[in-house]
């Protein structure tokens, strides 16, 4: 995948296309970009509120029932001061600050008071610690969680796709989901509805102004559309 510049708003352009089933390719944001480090979180962030505030919210429509997002700047790569990122880990709070923004916009949202955040990594492969390789983060945040509460069950992705799919009242996909410890020890029945207030950025270490957008001089051509990529390729 090329993950240059001028790549907006999807990020990356794939050197071979690979079919997608109908209801993905269907339910798949068009505007969100993939991996590509050269593209703020911030960006995302953008990107996916404006998304739910068009397709959703000012049209009055159900929110989908289930959302994946991600946000891959928490890989890291090299310091690029003059884009706002000094340190390696100015891409970590770059990540921080754009999932706190989208859960302050979901909080305040009309759909917070049934909703569930889980988050976790892709893989553990920056977190090794003095227990296991394959420890890594994972938090759940909305009104049921509770608060501050740190879980001691071993859990894992099974477990976390488990909980998932309990609460959208689908049974497992396999033996590894159903045989899986979910996160159920990490909600209440009391609810807090009080929205969450993203906390602002450390200038120091990373800077969200200073950012920038991806460079897109010319619109990229429509990857999902093979006439226009037959146009593109025509016209060069």
């Amino acid at each position: 995948m090329d993950e240059g510049t001028g790549l907006k708003p999807t990020g990356g352009r794939y050197l071979t296309n690979i079919p997608m089933p109908e209801p993905l390719y269907r339910n798949t944001s068009r505007n969100y970009p993939n991996f590509n480090m050269n593209i703020p979180d911030q960006f995302r962030a953008t990107q996916f509120i404006d998304e739910i505030e068009t397709l959703y919210r000012k049209p009055g429509k159900d929110l989908p029932r289930l959302l994946f997002i991600h946000l891959p700047d928490d890989h890291v790569t090299k310091p690029r001061p003059e884009d706002g990122y000094p340190l390696a880990s100015s891409y970590v709070a770059d990540n921080d600050y754009a999932l706190g923004r989208i859960t302050e916009y979901l909080s305040h949202s009309p759909w917070w008071s049934d909703m569930a955040i889980f988050v976790t990594e892709d893989d553990a492969q920056g977190g090794v610690d003095h227990v296991d390789s394959h420890r890594t983060v994972m938090m759940v945040a909305g009104p049921y969680a509770k608060p501050g509460y740190v879980a001691h069950n071993n859990s894992s992705f099974p477990g976390m796709l488990k909980t998932v799919f309990k609460s959208l009242g689908l049974p497992p996909l396999n033996l590894f989901d159903a045989a899986a410890t979910d996160l159920s020890e990490c909600f209440t029945s009391t609810p807090d509805f009080r929205p969450y207030t993203v906390l602002p950025a450390d200038k120091a270490i990373f800077d969200p102004a200073r950012a920038r957008e991806p460079m897109d001089p010319k619109p990229a051509p429509r990857m999902d559309d093979p006439r226009e990529l037959k146009r593109q390729h025509d016209a060069k």
